[in-house]
């Protein structure tokens, strides 16, 4: 089920970026950061969305577990799991805000504009890896806070 759900946000994410790679194809450096900008942002909010969503799951299964009388060792596995999820998750995110930022300068390169539109380009991609970064660490986090739970019962 997690894999699936990881592939179908795999595939939503490919859908946006593809989508929004039409958008990068214009002569105002300007229209092409802030389309950019907006790209990254909404990318982040679906990884982070996905992220919150999987440590959900995983700190569920702990429970569901802890709740059944499960081992240390079967709650410290479920854990890993639940963590290797949302950091997959938020690795692909990251990968997606780059694939946008790198279009992107592509794009910008192409039309020979102003370093300001590049640093600001950069700016909106570290915006976005640092949103996708935050989630990531909340739901590691909290899973490892449902696992010391679930170990000190």
């Amino acid at each position: 089920m997690t894999l699936r759900i990881t592939h179908l946000f795999a595939a939503v994410l490919a859908a946006f970026t593809l989508a929004a790679t039409p958008a990068l194809a214009q002569d105002d450096p300007g229209e092409i950061v802030r389309n950019a900008a907006a790209a990254m942002s909404a990318t982040a909010d679906r990884a982070s969305e996905a992220i919150q969503d999987s440590t959900r799951h995983g700190i569920a299964v702990i429970n569901r577990l802890d709740d059944n009388g499960a081992s240390d060792r079967e709650l410290i596995e479920a854990a890993r799991r639940a963590t290797r999820e949302v950091n997959h998750t938020a690795r692909h995110g990251v990968r997606r805000v780059s694939l946008i930022a790198e279009r992107a300068a592509q794009a910008l390169r192409a039309l020979e504009a102003d370093r300001s539109f590049f640093m600001a380009l950069g700016q909106a991609r570290r915006a976005a890896t640092e949103d996708i970064g935050q989630s990531r660490a909340r739901g590691t986090d909290a899973i490892q806070a449902a696992l010391r739970a679930a170990l000190d019962d």
